[in-house]
């Protein structure tokens, strides 16, 4: 064993090795210090929300993302996918509720709000800082409906995996792209192209 970090009122849902160190994505509530060793990181969430974290190689920390406490994802315990691509950049999907005035995606580093409920990929730099997200909109909230897993190919494309209920718009652009399950809830493949490029967020093809 090189290192063991121990971070309380929180759980880990996913792990990946990148060119910076450890990064890993999970959820909280409550204040949590974010950083193990002698310094100080905290992050508070009164309701429960997502967090991605970077950790060196040795076990230091490096960076925390955290979204907002107003995300109102009262179902925030489903655990987050995580990916990286070929840079070290971080990417994460879940899910978000209808917050009374949209949810802030950049929270602490400028704005980019949002209007729910639906299915986000968000990507972290390297360094920590906020790039963008990708929305994929729903009418009517579902306790069902989130992404579980993302991968970045070699073009620096995001597949996302994960399922909904009900109708959905896979196009996080201005365009549309409709689905819609039968009685149950169902499965779904989605790739967004351009990942790391300008056209980023435009669905390519959806399953």
């Amino acid at each position: 064993l090189e290192f063991r970090r121990v971070l309380f009122r929180s759980y880990a849902a996913e792990v990946a090795v990148t060119k910076d160190g450890v990064a890993v994505v999970g959820a909280f509530e409550g204040t949590v210090d974010f950083d193990p060793g002698p310094g100080v990181a905290e992050r508070s969430a009164s309701g429960g929300s997502h967090f991605v974290a970077m950790y060196s190689q040795d076990g230091e920390f490096l960076w925390v993302y955290t979204l907002p406490a107003e995300l109102e994802m009262q179902h925030y315990r489903f655990s987050p996918g995580l990916g990286v691509d070929r840079l070290g950049n971080v990417y994460f999907t879940s899910r978000y509720d209808n917050a009374r005035n949209g949810v802030d995606f950049a929270y602490g580093a400028g704005t980019d709000i949002r209007k729910g409920p639906g299915i986000f990929l968000s990507r972290i730099n390297n360094n920590g800082t906020y790039a963008w997200t990708a929305c994929m909109t729903q009418a009517l909230s579902s306790v069902v409906s989130r992404g579980s897993d993302v991968v970045i190919d070699r073009q620096g494309d995001a597949i996302v995996v994960g399922v909904f209920d009900g109708s959905i718009d896979f196009d996080p652009g201005p365009g549309t792209a409709m689905a819609t399950t039968g009685s149950y809830f169902e499965s779904f493949v989605c790739k967004l192209r351009g990942a790391d490029r300008s056209e980023k967020g435009t669905p390519a093809w959806w399953l």
